[in-house]
């Protein structure tokens, strides 16, 4: 009953156009922030094959390294969202900035 109501809710919900905006942007930072550990991950699994160390169990299976390919490809998608579709440039640099800030200050 407690999902029913929540997913009700979540339906009504109704952003603004700067809200879908920024949740957007968060989502394409997130995606880029997963890019690179993705790419890492391929890079250590590489790494250590080249070397002929010892692998944990998850990176000695086969498809390992074709599932870190394919999100790595599904996260720099994502990372990279059309600007048109964000909306105005202006308003796309004013939000970069701020994304940036509070990076800095992290």
């Amino acid at each position: 009953l407690c999902w029913q109501v929540t997913a009700s809710l979540a339906n009504l919900i109704k952003f603004t156009q700067s809200e879908t905006l920024g949740l957007t942007i968060i989502q394409r930072e997130k995606a880029r922030v997963l890019t690179r550990q993705a790419a890492a991950e391929i890079i250590g699994v590489w790494w250590k094959r080249k070397r002929e160390r010892k692998l944990s169990k998850r990176q000695a299976d086969p498809d390992h390294i074709f599932r870190l390919k394919t999100d790595f490809q599904n996260f720099q998608g994502q990372a990279h969202v059309d600007v048109d579709k964000l909306g105005s440039g202006a308003t796309l640099l004013k939000l970069s900035d701020v994304v940036g800030r509070i990076e800095g200050s992290l």
